[in-house]
């Protein structure tokens, strides 16, 4: 059986049963059918909420999750950060090029600080006002939890320019540090909660 699955609704029918064969869900946008060369309609909160959901009550099936370039927002973005703290499988999440803001970004990165099998994630092209905001996001996962961020390639900027830059010079200002503190931890994982929309249940 294909290991790859393009179709939602058969993703969520092997996820459900557990499909051992299944390792990677596809819906990113922007590859062309090969007989019309359209591109393929973007996907939408809407369209995927139930293979999130799903997802989320079986964590531990996939290994990669790719689903740029579409039209998700933070609605789905909190989801896959759920998902991401959940699995114990999953190895690589692209969510690139899609309207996800600075509450996704906060969301993934709790995530992180609790996952430790993902190795990939692909965040870039999402309108993310500052490259400030990441920076403390990512100080604090280097700091919090340098085990994780040190297995993990991140491109976590939403400009792709110098963001391997911007990422090694954290990366040595984390080193650095020791071993944090509780109040560490308060200050980094909370310096941007007034700027981040609560979530909505």
């Amino acid at each position: 059986m294909d290991p790859v699955c393009r179709s939602i609704s058969r993703a969520r029918l092997r996820i459900t049963r557990e499909d051992p064969h299944l390792s990677i869900i596809c819906l990113n946008n922007g590859s062309r059918n090969r007989k019309t060369e359209a591109k393929s309609r973007p996907y939408t909160d809407k369209s995927v909420a139930s293979l999130l959901d799903t997802l989320i009550a079986h964590p531990d099936v996939i290994k990669s999750l790719l689903v740029g370039g579409n039209h998700l927002t933070d609605e789905s973005g909190i989801k896959i950060a759920k998902f991401i703290s959940l699995s114990k499988t999953i190895l690589s999440v692209n969510i690139s090029s899609n309207k996800m803001s600075e509450t996704t970004w906060f969301a993934i990165t709790a995530a992180l600080h609790v996952n430790t099998s993902l190795k990939y994630l692909k965040m870039k092209k999402n309108p993310v006002k500052s490259d400030r905001f990441v920076d403390s996001l990512l100080f604090g996962l280097m700091h919090l939890s340098p085990h994780n961020h040190t297995r993990i390639h991140i491109d976590f900027y939403p400009n792709i320019y110098h963001s391997e830059s911007r990422y090694s010079r954290i990366a040595r200002t984390a080193e650095k540090y020791t071993s944090p503190t509780m109040l560490d931890m308060m200050l980094t994982l909370h310096p941007f909660a007034d700027t981040i929309s609560p979530c909505r249940h």
